[in-house]
């Protein structure tokens, strides 16, 4: 008897002659169905009782390139695209609707449901991307396997990676060029290339040699720190040929990068004569001298003017040449607020910049690099959610006629858990009139398995919010404390400092206690872990957010001490900086037993304690540490400003340790923010503030001594 074989039950069916991405797109969706359904999903099986048809739609269908649509056709379903990509995103669009999830790149983070297809459901999709060109901005800082990356990026139907490096990696990508082509190709994913590499082709070796090749400093002298000096025929030439030399070792970039030097100013040259040639002026004449070279070569050859810092206001007199690229990178914008909101003064002007920027470089040549997931840029805070912003900037950027939209994906150290604007911005690219809370939700019920972390990325969201409001200041980075916030106003750092002590006293302890009751729900090993990492990142958050709390007030009350040397303001500004030492050290602890790899950024608080040593010696005001003078491991310092005297407690004794004040000790206790505190009161796990009115320091100690037990 001849044995009988079972036809398969469902197969995907690739057009004839389907080239590599179609192939791929047949492969990908087999594999999926199979894990979703438990059942052998073969390719290529016309005789299978359900098929999932794959092909180039119509002429005749209103699709944009790389648009899809789905249909049901008696028992088959029939997935059509635009070009290979289209297919290939309307086969990872099917399988979304069966609940499969990509959140963040890696195995790790895919969520593959069980569940059986109804074959009898309404099918009728027609999708189109809103952005034409849809771009991932890979670093090599991002301490996981590239190829999770190319992989996601074609998942969250992104069509570009730019493939960001920096010296010494110069040479990254041509050296992986080999091995990522096969992998970027079968997904048709198209690629640009380089970064703040410009000067590197003119080494600093030379300027021994070749002093007048390099830039002039504000003072007239010449000096090899930054750039170059691109007025001179012989630096030009010589970075031109090394530029060249390198972008044509890669020939497949659809978009080159050669950014100058990575600086807020000061940069460029300052030539005699030259006056009229600001930072954007010397920047794009050195992109339009490379790229009339490069095409040459490549006569396709497209290299960008970056926009960025002190190039950012359009050039007064040198003009765009065919193959430049307006490259709009805003680093310094507030993202509380979408680029377009008119209570945003910040943003009001990086968005006059671009809409000026427009009729000089032409809507078609624009690019926009966006910082929706740079955790350099939020200190490795928790990624702030901007499901609202990102929209609303993807439709300003839309109205423009922006093809180009990209956001980089930078970090010092690992992502603990997934950052949600990760998966957030390429469906704002896709579709920008989607409420994105609706997958920001839906994450939080599927990745941890639990409703109630749709309330912790409620008040996550509105804690960070408030963290990264920086709509005040002129320079953005230096919001996160930097010892030349001296700079900024008064009025700036008031409103930043306002605006994160009611994150830290708000939203924050709210996202805490709802991702602790979460993890007491946890009902799987898998969800306790997610939960257990988003908790990690969520504590290291919250640290670092009071450590440049503390910062942000205590410049404040530096400046008053050091101008009116008022009694308060000076106990202030020493206590903020004793705290923000705490924190920091806490931090640091905190790094070395957790999961975290690489370098996380920890706010630098030595900036501070310097200004304060100078105060010292004008004896206006000065701190003593209490190293180990204190029962129970109770640490601090005690703070003398002339008759009054303050002293900041904590300590990581495991048990508690209370202390008691009466009446007569004269002594008041407060919390970090001021706040008046009961007593007895316990010390352990939170610092505590005792002010000492009328009180020398050592009256004080001795005092709080006895207090403790």
């Amino acid at each position: 008897m001849i044995a009988a074989f079972a036809l398969a039950v469902v197969s995907v069916i690739p057009p004839t002659g389907a080239d590599q991405g179609q192939q791929f797109a047949a492969q990908e969706l087999s594999r999926y169905l199979a894990r979703v359904t438990g059942q052998e999903v073969t390719v290529g099986d016309a005789k299978a009782a359900h098929r999932f048809r794959l092909g180039e739609a119509p002429a005749g269908v209103p699709l944009k390139p790389d648009g899809f649509l789905l249909r049901r056709q008696g028992p088959d379903i029939l997935i059509q695209g635009r070009g290979s990509r289209g297919v290939l995103y309307g086969c990872y669009a099917y399988l979304e609707r069966l609940g499969v999830r990509w959140y963040f790149p890696g195995k790790d983070y895919e969520i593959v449901p069980r569940r059986a297809i109804d074959w009898n459901a309404a099918l009728d999709v027609v999708e189109s991307p809103a952005i034409p060109l849809r771009i991932l901005d890979y670093s090599t800082y991002t301490y996981s396997p590239v190829e999770e990356w190319i992989d996601f990026a074609a998942k969250a139907r992104l069509n570009r990676i730019l493939f960001g490096s920096s010296w010494p990696a110069r040479d990254w990508f041509a050296t992986q060029r080999e091995r990522l082509l096969p992998q970027l190709r079968k997904r048709g994913l198209m690629i640009e290339v380089g970064g703040h590499l410009l000067p590197t082709f003119l080494p600093r070796t030379m300027f021994k040699e070749r002093p007048d090749w390099f830039r002039r400093n504000r003072d007239g002298a010449r000096t090899p720190d930054f750039n170059f000096n691109p007025f001179h025929p012989g630096a030009l030439k010589y970075v031109t040929e090394g530029a060249v030399k390198y972008l044509t070792s890669v020939p497949e970039a659809s978009l080159y990068h050669l950014w100058p030097d990575d600086l807020s100013e000061g940069g460029w040259t300052h030539e005699p004569g030259k006056e009229q040639y600001t930072p954007s002026d010397q920047s794009l004449l050195v992109a339009n001298n490379i790229v009339s070279k490069l095409r040459e070569t490549l006569p396709a050859a497209n290299l960008v003017y970056l926009s960025y810092h002190d190039s950012m206001p359009v050039p007064r007199v040198v003009k765009p040449v065919p193959g430049i690229i307006y490259f709009y990178a805003p680093r310094e914008r507030c993202y509380t607020h979408a680029m377009d909101d008119p209570d945003c003064a910040a943003n009001r002007k990086y968005a006059k910049a671009l809409e000026d920027a427009m009729p000089v470089f032409g809507a078609a040549n624009a690019q926009v690099f966006d910082y929706y997931v740079d955790q350099i840029l939020y200190q490795n805070m928790a990624s702030p959610p901007q499901p609202e912003v990102i929209a609303a900037d993807t439709r300003y950027y839309r109205r423009l006629g922006v093809p180009r939209l990209g956001t980089l994906t930078v970090n010092s150290s690992e992502y603990v858990t997934p950052a949600v604007n990760m998966f957030l911005f390429p469906r704002a690219y896709w579709n920008p009139d989607q409420d994105l809370n609706v997958p920001l939700n839906e994450y939080a019920v599927t990745y941890f398995g639990d409703a109630g972390m749709k309330d912790y990325f409620r008040e996550l969201k509105l804690a960070l919010g408030g963290l990264v409001k920086m709509c005040r200041f002129e320079r953005m980075m230096y919001s996160w404390y930097h010892p030349d916030a001296v700079t900024e106003s008064e009025e700036a750092l008031s409103f930043h400092a306002e605006n994160m002590e009611q994150a830290i006293r708000g939203p924050l302890p709210r996202a805490q206690a709802h991702l602790e009751a979460a993890l007491r729900r946890a009902g799987s090993p898998v969800y306790r872990r997610r939960i257990e990492r988003e908790k990690e990142s969520l504590d290291y958050t919250f640290l670092q957010a009071r450590l440049y709390w503390h910062l942000v007030r205590g410049e404040r009350a530096f400046r008053t001490c050091r101008e009116r040397q008022e009694r308060d303001a000076c106990l202030v500004a020493a206590s903020a900086s004793v705290l923000a030492r705490h924190y920091r050290i806490r931090l640091e602890r905190f790094i070395g037993r957790t999961r975290l790899k690489g370098e996380p950024i920890v706010g630098d608080t030595e900036g501070m304690a310097r200004k304060l040593r100078g105060l010292a010696r004008r004896s206006i005001v000065n701190t003593n540490f209490l190293y180990q003078q204190l029962p129970a491991g109770v640490d601090g310092a005690v703070i003398d400003s002339g008759g009054d005297s303050l002293a900041v407690l904590y300590t990581d004794a495991p048990g508690p340790v209370h202390a008691k004040a009466s009446a007569e000790a004269g002594i008041e206790w407060r919390d970090e923010f001021g706040q008046p505190l009961k007593t007895p009161l316990n010390v352990a796990g939170r610092p505590v503030v005792a002010y000492g009115r009328g009180l020398g320091p050592v009256t004080l100690f001795n005092r709080i001594l006895a207090s403790l037990r």
